[in-house]
């Protein structure tokens, strides 16, 4: 399953996920390293995406349901299907682009 989701992340990395128009940066057609852990079933935090520093991406407590959303910018309630674990296990992703 996390195998899954890893690959999810990857194929997510080429759509491109700005949530703002964000600075200029070199573009990068995938990221150098990336982890996806599962998160604690009683952990309360909320869901948070961001860039941490120019070649560093995060997001914690999101489902792959969420990710595909944010990239294809959808509201993730007008997707369905998938397996079952696909809008309910949340994941912590940190991801590194190339530094050009």
């Amino acid at each position: 399953m996390v195998r899954r989701v890893a690959m999810a992340v990857v194929f997510l990395s080429y759509l491109g996920m700005p949530a703002q128009t964000p600075p200029a940066r070199s573009k990068f057609e995938a990221f150098e390293v990336a982890t996806v852990k599962p998160v604690d079933v009683g952990a309360t935090a909320g869901r948070m995406s961001k860039m941490d520093g120019p070649h560093r991406w995060t997001a914690t407590n999101f489902t792959l349901k969420n990710l595909v959303a944010m990239a294809y910018d959808l509201n993730s309630r007008t997707i369905s299907g998938g397996p079952e674990w696909f809008d309910s296990q949340n994941f912590v992703i940190e991801a590194v682009t190339p530094a050009m």
